[in-house]
C-alpha cells in the first residue's frame, strides 16, 4: 500500500508542495543600509505625492485651465499608486525587490521628465496620472517588503525608521520648491524632480536579496503524511485535506513548512545541529562540509533522519550528495542552498505586519521557553516555518510563462474578494474608502485655500511642512504606544481618524494663520495611524493568515476612493463658487464618516472578547 501512496504522490509532483525555502532575517548588519535606502524612496515618493498641490498655480497657469482640474491628477496618481499594490506585490514575487525597485525609481524619472515636457493637458493624466501611479507603487512595495526580509526582532523599529521618510519628504519638498527652485517654472522643477527619482532607482539596488535555505522532506515523507493524515492546530484539517485543495491559487490552501514538517524532528536537527552551532551558515557564502555535516548529523541524529545535506542544485540529490549516494540509510532529508535563491516574500503570512513581532501568537509560541543558544535558534526556524507557505513544483518551473505560478498565486491571494464576507472587515474597508476619500484634500488645497483668505505665500507653503512635522511625531508616538501590552489599535485608530475630521471640518470657522497652523498640527499627527495602524488592526480582526488577502482588498477599496475624490471637490468647488472651504467641508465628513464605521467593529470586537471571557 505505502508504494501506491508513493507513486500517486509522485504523478501528483504538479500540485503537492515540495519545497520550502525560508529566509532568517540578519536582523541589522546591511539591513540598516536598505533601512537608509527605503527611507529616502519613501521621502522622495509621499514628498512629491502628499505636496502637489503646490504646482497647482503654475501648471494651470500654463495650460489655462482651473486648478481644479488639475488637482485630478494627483487623485489619478494616488489611485493607481494603490491599485497598483497587488499587481505589483506579484511581480515582486517573482522577479524579487532590486528590480521592481530599480524599474519604479527609473520609470518614474522618464515619465515626469515627460510630463515636463508636454504643451496639452491630456497627456499629464496619462504620464504623471497612470505611468507615476504605477511606478511609485513599484517602488513603495519593495521598500516595505525587504524591511519584513531583513528584520525580525528589530522590524517595528526598522519599518518606523523608513516610514518617517514620508513626513520628511512632506516637511522639505514645499520649502525646497518654494525657496531652493523659487522663481523656476514648473517644468525646471519637474526636470529636477526626475532626478531625484533617478536617485530612488539607485537606491533600490541595495535592496540585495538575502540567501535562502531551501528544505528539501525525503521521498517517503510525504507518504507518510498523508497516511496519518495529521490533524492541524486551530483548523482541524489534516495535511491529506489540504494537499487536496492545492489545485487552487490561493495562499491559504497551502500547508505552512511547520505543518509540512510536523510529522518529524527535521525542525529539531536543523535548528540544534546547523542553526545552533552556526548561525553563519545561514546567511554566509559559505558551503558546508558535506561530510562533517553529515557526520555530525549522524552521531547526534535523535530522530527518523539520519543526514541532514546541502544540496547544491534543482533535481541533483544523486549527482551531488556523495554522502547519500553512500548512504545506506531508507530516509534522508536534503537542506539546500541553491545558486539562485528563491525566495517568495509573498509566500510569508507576515509579510506586510510591521509592528513588534511580538504580538503575534505565532511569534510568541515559538519563542517561549529557555534561554540557550540551541533553543533560541530552535524558536527562530520554528517561527520561519510557522508563517511560511509551502511551494509547488510548478512554483519553479513555470520560469517562462506570460503569467508565471508566483504572479497568480499572489493575485488570487491579495484579490480574494470572499474575505469580505467578514462583517468586522467589511465595515473596515468601508472605513478606509471614506477616509481615502477625503485624506488627499487637506494636502491639495491647504495652499489654495490659505492665500484665497489672506495668508501669504510664505507662510500658506509652511502650513505644508507643519504637517510633516506633525505627522512625523505622530508616527512616533504610535510607535511607543503599540509596544505597550494592551494597545487597543483598533480604539486609537477610531480616536485619531476621528479627530482628524473634525479638525478638517472646524478649519474653516477661522481663518487666521494660527489656527491653520493648530489645524495643521492635528491634522498631520491625526493620519500618522492610517499607514502605521493598519496591519495591525487587520491582524486584529481577521488573524495573520488573513493579512495578505485583507490588504489586498484594502488597496482596492482605497483605489477607487483616490480616483473619485479630486473629481467630486471638484465639482463641489465649482458648485460653491470656488471657496476652498466647501472642499474642507467634504473632506471632513468623508473622513468623520470613516471613523464613524470604525465603531460597529469596536462593538463587535468587545463582544466577540466578552462570549470568550
Amino acid at each position: 500500500m505505502s508504494s501506491n501512496i508513493r507513486t500517486t504522490s509522485r504523478t501528483k509532483n504538479e500540485t503537492i508542495p515540495f519545497e520550502t525555502v525560508i529566509v532568517i532575517p540578519p536582523d541589522g548588519g546591511w539591513g540598516w543600509v536598505i533601512v537608509a535606502a527605503a527611507f529616502i524612496c519613501n521621502m522622495i515618493i509621499d514628498g512629491s505625492l502628499y505636496t502637489f498641490g503646490i504646482f497647482l498655480d503654475d501648471i494651470a497657469s500654463t495650460f489655462d485651465v482651473p486648478k481644479t482640474k488639475i488637482a485630478v491628477i494627483s487623485s489619478v496618481l494616488s489611485g493607481f499608486y494603490y491599485l497598483s499594490g497587488p499587481f505589483v506585490c506579484a511581480l515582486t514575487n517573482t522577479i524579487g525587490f532590486r528590480f521592481v525597485g530599480m524599474a519604479g525609481g527609473f520609470g518614474a524619472a522618464l515619465a515626469i521628465f515627460i510630463t515636463s515636457q508636454w504643451t496639452v493637458l491630456w497627456p499629464v493624466f496619462v504620464t504623471h496620472g497612470f505611468c507615476c501611479g504605477i511606478a511609485f507603487g513599484m517602488v513603495y512595495v519593495p521598500s516595505v517588503l525587504v524591511i519584513g526580509f531583513y528584520f525580525e526582532r528589530w522590524r517595528a523599529l526598522a519599518t518606523s525608521l523608513a516610514s518617517t521618510g514620508s513626513s520628511v519628504g512632506i516637511i522639505a519638498f514645499p520649502a525646497v520648491i518654494k525657496i531652493a527652485l523659487d522663481g523656476f517654472t514648473w517644468r525646471f522643477q519637474f526636470c529636477c524632480l526626475a532626478g531625484m527619482f533617478i536617485v530612488v532607482g539607485l537606491c533600490a539596488l541595495t535592496y540585495k536579496p538575502l540567501k535562502s535555505i531551501k528544505l528539501e522532506p525525503p521521498d517517503n515523507i510525504l507518504p507518510t503524511i498523508e497516511s496519518r493524515g495529521t490533524a492541524q492546530e486551530g483548523e482541524g484539517m489534516s495535511l491529506t485535506s489540504k494537499f487536496s485543495r492545492l489545485t487552487s491559487y490561493h495562499n491559504k490552501a497551502y500547508p505552512t513548512a511547520a505543518d509540512f514538517y510536523r510529522e518529524s524532528n527535521v525542525l529539531k536537527e536543523l535548528s540544534q545541529e546547523t542553526i545552533g552551532g552556526s548561525t553563519s551558515i545561514l546567511n554566509s557564502n559559505a558551503v558546508v562540509s558535506r561530510s562533517s555535516l553529515c557526520s555530525r548529523l549522524t552521531k547526534t541524529s535523535r530522530g527518523p533522519f539520519n543526514c541532514l545535506q546541502p544540496v547544491a542544485e534543482e533535481d541533483e540529490k544523486a549527482g551531488c550528495c556523495p554522502c547519500i549516494q553512500r548512504c545506506n540509510c531508507s530516509r534522508c532529508i536534503c537542506y539546500k542552498r541553491r545558486k539562485e535563491p528563491i525566495a517568495r516574500p509573498m509566500y510569508r503570512d507576515d509579510i506586510f505586519y510591521g509592528a513588534s513581532l511580538n504580538k503575534l501568537p505565532q511569534y510568541t509560541s515559538a519563542t517561549r521557553g529557555p534561554s540557550s543558544v540551541a533553543s533560541q535558534s530552535t524558536r527562530v526556524i520554528d517561527y520561519h516555518l510557522s508563517v511560511t507557505r509551502v511551494a509547488a513544483q510548478r512554483d519553479v518551473r513555470e520560469k517562462y510563462s506570460c503569467c508565471p505560478y508566483p504572479v497568480k498565486r499572489t493575485l488570487v491571494t491579495m484579490l480574494d474578494v470572499s474575505i469580505l464576507k467578514s462583517r468586522s472587515f467589511l465595515f473596515l474597508a468601508i472605513s478606509g474608502f471614506f477616509t481615502t476619500l477625503g485624506v488627499y484634500v487637506p494636502f491639495v488645497y491647504i495652499v489654495e485655500r490659505a492665500q484665497q483668505k489672506g495668508i501669504n505665500s510664505k507662510n500658506a507653503y509652511f502650513l505644508l511642512s507643519v504637517m510633516g512635522m506633525a505627522n512625523a511625531v505622530g508616527r512616533i508616538v504610535i510607535g511607543v504606544m503599540a509596544s505597550l501590552p494592551h494597545f487597543n489599535a483598533l480604539l486609537v485608530s477610531f480616536l485619531m481618524v476621528f479627530s482628524g475630521g473634525i479638525a478638517t471640518l472646524v478649519s474653516s470657522v477661522w481663518h487666521v494663520y494660527e489656527w491653520q497652523i493648530g489645524f495643521a498640527c492635528v491634522y498631520g499627527s491625526s493620519i500618522a495611524c492610517l499607514s502605521a495602524m493598519r496591519t495591525v488592526v487587520i491582524v486584529d480582526l481577521v488573524k495573520l493568515e488573513n493579512l495578505t488577502t485583507a490588504l489586498g482588498v484594502t488597496l482596492v477599496f482605497q483605489g477607487i476612493a483616490a480616483i473619485i475624490s479630486m473629481p467630486t471637490v471638484a465639482v463641489i468647488i465649482s458648485a460653491m463658487d470656488d471657496d476652498y472651504d466647501a472642499a474642507f467641508y467634504f473632506g471632513g465628513s468623508v473622513v468623520t464618516l470613516g471613523a464613524i464605521f470604525l465603531i460597529p467593529i469596536q462593538l463587535m470586537h468587545y463582544k466577540g472578547r466578552r462570549n470568550v471571557v
